[in-house]
C-alpha cells in the first residue's frame, strides 16, 4: 500500500498451485481480507512450453558435466540453446 497506493483496491493475486498456497488457514486469510485471487490452471503443455520442451532440452545437454564456474556453466547452456534450431522452436 505504501509502494503503490494508486493500486490498493484494484489488484489480483495470481497463486501458483504450491501446496503452501493451497492451505485452508492461506485461503481463510484471503477471503477474510477480501483479497481476490485468480486461480492457477494445472500443468500443462499448452501453458507453460518451457517447462517442457526448451528446460528438458537444455538439461539433458547439461547433464552429467562439472562446471568449474558460474560462467562455464552459463557457457554450456548457451551452447546447448544455440544448438536447438529454429524449426524445432516452430
Amino acid at each position: 500500500m505504501r509502494v503503490r497506493p494508486n493500486i490498493v483496491k484494484n489488484w489480483i493475486l495470481h497463486n501458483n498451485n504450491a501446496p503452501v498456497h493451497a492451505l485452508l488457514s492461506v485461503a481463510h486469510f484471503l477471503t477474510s481480507s477480501c483479497i481476490m485471487v485468480m486461480p492457477q490452471p494445472p500443468y500443462s503443455p499448452d501453458l507453460i512450453p518451457c517447462d517442457f520442451f526448451l528446460f528438458q532440452k537444455v538439461k539433458l545437454a547439461v547433464k552429467g558435466h562439472h562446471f568449474e564456474s558460474t560462467e562455464g556453466t552459463q557457457r554450456a547452456v548457451t551452447q546447448a540453446l544455440n544448438d536447438i534450431l529454429q524449426v524445432v522452436f516452430q
